[in-house]
């Protein structure tokens, strides 16, 4: 999937209520990425002094919007209407971009109830962009969005889920209830590098310092060279394009970087 794996994910926590660890703690218990609610309750939602404490130690954030467990049951009125609401947060909180936003089905969603969270969803993308739409849920409800294109983020939990893990989904609820920092969390592993994560920066593949470049040519008329699939919008010294005789060699430069 990426350069992470499942035996080797990066290690999170998502909470809501109560005390909010300090960085340095979550760092001492090796987290580095919460997963933070954007709702209608301040009281559990992400601040924006504690966004700065994570940016300024290196801690990953992702965004996650849930008022009430099912409310993607309300349909594609409701999913308009919720990320609206979440990106207007999100810019308050001084969160720069266009990062992802997951939405939580927060319960057992069965075959019957996809029409709805399929309305949900899109009507979450009408508004933020599908590239930007990811869903929270168990294994059934998230398999049957990435199979409608409706996300481009899945974070599966344990739960509602018969043992199964949906391949696609980037980020992973594996233990609910655990004390971290010191708080009530619940354990997360991300095993895509890409999982979501605001201001996430891929990893470009090494630049190449040396090699080859062909054909060059030489000019009969200035007598000098010149890239030989670009002769017909060249500019020769000697006037007009460059000319040479097809039967010539062709040259190989080789180059490096300083």
């Amino acid at each position: 999937m990426s350069a992470l794996s499942l035996l080797n994910p990066r290690i999170g926590i998502d909470f809501s209520f109560g005390a909010i660890p300090t960085p340095a703690e979550l760092l001492a218990a090796n987290v580095t990425f919460v997963c933070r609610y954007l709702s209608e309750d301040a009281s559990k939602d992400l601040s924006a002094n504690e966004y700065s404490g994570y940016r300024t130690h290196g801690i990953d954030v992702v965004l996650i919007w849930e008022t009430t467990a099912n409310r993607m049951l309300d349909g594609a009125a409701a999913g308009h209407d919720d990320a609206q609401k979440a990106d207007v947060l999100r810019t308050q909180i001084g969160i720069p971009g266009l990062p992802p936003i997951y939405f939580a089905c927060d319960f057992d969603a069965t075959p019957g109830d996809q029409t709805q969270i399929h309305a949900y969803l899109n009507g979450a993308a009408s508004v933020i962009g599908l590239p930007r739409v990811g869903i929270y849920g168990g294994f059934w409800p998230v398999s049957r969005a990435f199979a409608a294109g409706d996300v481009t983020f899945g974070w599966q939990t344990f739960a509602w889920s018969g043992g199964n893990w949906e391949p696609r989904a980037q980020l992973r609820q594996v233990q609910n209830g655990v004390t971290v920092a010191g708080i009530d969390a619940d354990i997360d592993h991300a095993v895509a590098d890409n999982f979501g994560q605001v201001n996430f920066k891929p990893t470009l593949p090494p630049v190449s310092t040396s090699g080859t470049q062909r054909p060059w040519r030489h000019c009969d008329k200035c007598q000098g060279l010149y890239w030989g699939p670009g002769v017909a919008s060249s500019k020769c010294p000697a006037g007009g394009t460059h000319q040479t005789n097809t039967s010539e060699y062709a040259y190989i430069l080789d180059w490096q970087l300083p």
